[in-house]
């Protein structure tokens, strides 16, 4: 009959609907959980800026003290890997 056509059609939609956010979920999430590492590569990506606007000026001496300065940030990225906040 037209009437469970209807309940169906209504009933497919629902499930493609539910489909559809239970697949896209993973994406709407915006959270966080090892934000140490995060914390530890801006900085390591903020050095690679220095570094670059040092060498660019020619500025030998800060480069090198960049240079352990990102070594000691590997250090840091090194030991934040895998903690959760």
């Amino acid at each position: 009959t037209d009437y469970g056509r209807i309940v169906g059609a209504a009933g497919g939609m629902l499930l493609l609907l539910a489909a559809i956010w239970y697949a896209a979920n993973p994406f709407l999430k915006n959270q966080r959980r090892y934000l140490p590492l995060r914390r530890e590569v801006a900085k390591f990506l903020k050095l690679v800026s220095q570094l670059n606007s040092a060498a660019v000026d020619g500025r030998p001496e800060q480069v090198e003290q960049i240079r352990s300065a990102m070594h000691e940030a590997i250090d840091g990225i090194v030991e934040a890997a895998g903690k959760a906040e």
